[in-house]
């Protein structure tokens, strides 16, 4: 409804595809007011999905499994204190992403070459 309003539209899609800066802007505007967090996730969630859908078994989850795989290399670069509010927007987006399409994306754990057990959930312990 008030999308676009608070934040304009080209901010919102640019915000994972410029890099780690991209993902240091998401923290810190979803950091600011509520408003701007939802609409963010919103957005990233929209993102989410629509990568969520070109991924499946015959492609090993690969579109979906690069833009976690960048997501991760990005946030590694940013200074702790801009880390932190970034990861959370990107757990948020993972977890509202999950229950959307109904609980099937595997443990983000696995996209991570990271060993664990397939009982593990999507948190910030995978990051």
């Amino acid at each position: 409804m008030l999308r676009g309003f608070l934040l304009p539209q080209t901010t919102l899609d640019g915000l994972t595809t410029t890099g780690a800066a991209g993902w240091e802007q998401a923290g810190l505007l979803s950091a600011r007011s509520p408003a701007d967090a939802a609409e963010i996730q919103a957005s990233l969630q929209q993102s989410m999905v629509a990568i969520w859908k070109q991924s499946n078994l015959e492609n090993r989850f690969s579109p979906f499994r690069d833009f976690v795989k960048q997501a991760d290399a990005d946030l590694k670069t940013l200074p702790e204190e801009n880390r932190k509010p970034s990861r959370a927007v990107l757990y948020e987006a993972l977890v509202q992403t999950d229950a959307q399409v109904g609980d099937a994306i595997p443990p983000v754990r696995l996209f991570l070459g990271q060993r664990g057990r397939l009982t593990d959930t999507v948190g910030p312990h995978c990051f």
